[in-house]
């Protein structure tokens, strides 16, 4: 499901979603999907809740944006590792561990003892392949 994205006119504007895009992350982190709101995503960014339908339309769509730049970020990062290796199991050693480790939010880490169970868990659920 692709995400139409409602986009800021301005910098400050650009500013504000990627503060609510940030407080959407920590709190699926911490709650996952079912137990994050809106609201609470709207008071850890310091936004009115008004605010977070000038960006978003739903829930959903803030989750599925958030699993967009995460999937961006880390084809980004490893392909500027894959980049440096001399070699495929070298580009292979180097491109996906350190995506995953440096994408991954810290309270999901701490969560899931490392791995980043919770988050797969709530991007499998909500997104189709």
């Amino acid at each position: 499901m692709a995400v139409a994205l409602l986009k800021p006119a301005t910098a400050k504007g650009e500013t504000t979603r990627r503060r609510l895009l940030a407080a959407a992350e920590h709190q699926f982190g911490e709650k996952g999907f079912h137990g994050a709101s809106i609201s609470s995503i709207t008071l850890r960014a310091g936004a009115a809740q008004g605010t977070f339908y000038l960006y978003f339309r739903s829930k959903e769509e803030i989750f599925l944006t958030l699993v967009q730049d995460i999937g961006h970020q880390l084809r980004a990062q490893s392909t500027t590792a894959i980049n440096k290796a001399k070699n495929r199991m070298e580009a292979e050693r180097l491109g996906l561990p350190r995506g995953l480790g440096e994408l991954m939010p810290m309270n999901a880490r701490k969560a899931s003892g490392g791995c980043g169970q919770p988050i797969s868990a709530e991007i499998s659920a909500h997104t189709r392949i």
